[in-house]
């Protein structure tokens, strides 16, 4: 089994390389050092080509660049399909375009989807993995060799061991669908626009330590409004449980409001603190020739 990591994922691919003893191989740099031209053009290779045989995994994050990082996944798997190295498959610790998962207007296209189809049928991936996909509850997915991976969890035990008692509570419609726990309607009608209404649910929050779960923080908008109901409620203690920290002003202003924020490390952030890396090899293992 051989793992490549893209230049996003390096950091998760280090640590697997030192918990686990497993040889990773990474995209290689140009003659300036670097992974880019002069002009902005993206340089990838890979200079281990020849030792790379049978089962690939390429462990790819989606974020801080999402165009950047796709067109390097891109190269790699074209360099891998050249060189006819075996199997492949992507494993996705943070899947990008999670805002075009569905079609809300004419001239629209499910993005995510049509990237499955294309590392599926042009570059012939045959599994893919992702880490709480956004889109992990939309019909198409059962269409293809998704396999979806929870962090919640170990996001969870990790915010036992400072809050004993947590109330678990979901911002939004997606979440408690995701989940499957109770939470506040939020309901995203288009890739710009969400609607917001209150339940009855806050009325249970007086007194409690609450656990708000999401997958994901962008400009933390509506963490930071559940945040604000929670407390109108009485809640006690509000810390939030997030797989994903997509952006940084996202994360500093919920990290200015909560109690505490656990976000995973599927991206490279200061603002991480909690692992993931053991939970990749794991999966990659426990499929292996499934």
């Amino acid at each position: 089994m051989n793992i490549i990591c893209t230049s996003q994922a390096e950091h998760l691919g280090k640590l697997i390389e030192k918990k686990h003893k497993v040889r990773v191989f990474y995209s290689g740099k140009n003659l300036d050092g670097k992974r880019c031209f002069p002009d902005g053009e993206i340089y990838v290779s890979l200079p281990e080509i020849s030792k790379i045989k049978g089962r690939t995994v390429i462990l790819h994050s989606g974020s801080p660049q999402p165009i950047e990082g796709l067109i390097e996944l891109e190269i790699i798997l074209n360099i891998l399909k050249n060189y006819n190295v075996g199997l492949l498959e992507i494993f996705f610790s943070y899947f990008a375009y999670a805002q075009q998962d569905k079609i809300f207007f004419p001239g629209e296209t499910v993005v995510s989807e049509d990237f499955i189809k294309k590392f599926i049928n042009f570059y012939g991936v045959k599994k893919i993995y992702v880490i709480d996909g956004h889109f992990s509850v939309c019909d198409w997915v059962k269409k293809y060799p998704i396999i979806n991976i929870s962090a919640l969890d170990i996001l969870k035990r990790e915010a036992l061991e400072e809050f004993p008692s947590l109330m678990y509570l979901a911002p939004d419609m997606g979440s408690q669908k995701r989940n499957k726990i109770k939470g506040i309607n939020k309901k995203r009608l288009n890739s710009f626009t969400t609607k917001f209404s209150k339940k009855n649910i806050l009325k249970k929050v007086r007194g409690q330590n609450v656990g708000v779960i999401d997958d994901l923080v962008e400009t933390g908008g509506t963490l930071a409004n559940f945040y604000d109901e929670c407390k109108k409620y009485k809640a006690k203690n509000v810390c939030a449980l997030i797989t994903h920290g997509v952006l940084k002003k996202g994360m500093e202003r919920i990290n200015q409001k909560y109690s505490k924020v656990y976000i995973t490390n599927s991206i490279k952030s200061k603002y991480t603190n909690v692992d993931i890396s053991n939970l990749i090899m794991k999966n990659i293992i426990k499929n292996n020739g499934t």
